[in-house]
């Protein structure tokens, strides 16, 4: 596992916050952070069904990934992630979220220390 220090854990992200923004109801969500190696735009990700989510502003905006659709292109360059385990603390380095890239992305108020 790739160390990054100052790296967001998941258990700070607010779960709550997350569900009530979202409007989710599954109640066993797994949630995660990751952000594009290419121009560190943050994502947050339902790990479970395969949802991205790009809109810190808006959880209604979902990108689900499926047999049919693999390939998600980030919205802030549009270069593909890569074809790997993307999320969580076995993810690249490169794509692991700081507590300095969740600040400044907008998604600080879906985590806190």
């Amino acid at each position: 596992m790739p160390f990054v220090p100052d790296a967001v854990p998941a258990e700070a992200l607010t779960y709550e916050e997350i569900l009530r923004r979202g409007e989710m109801t599954f109640g066993n969500e797994e949630l995660t952070l990751c952000k594009c190696p290419y121009c560190d735009r943050v994502y947050l990700l339902e790990c479970e069904w395969g949802t991205i989510f790009p809109d810190p502003s808006d959880l209604s905006r979902r990108v689900t990934l499926s047999l049919t659709a693999p390939e998600f292109r980030c919205d802030g360059c549009g270069e593909p992630f890569p074809n790997c385990a993307w999320v969580g603390p076995h993810a690249p380095a490169e794509m692991q979220v700081t507590w300095q890239d969740l600040e400044s992305s907008g998604w600080g108020w879906a985590a806190s220390r």
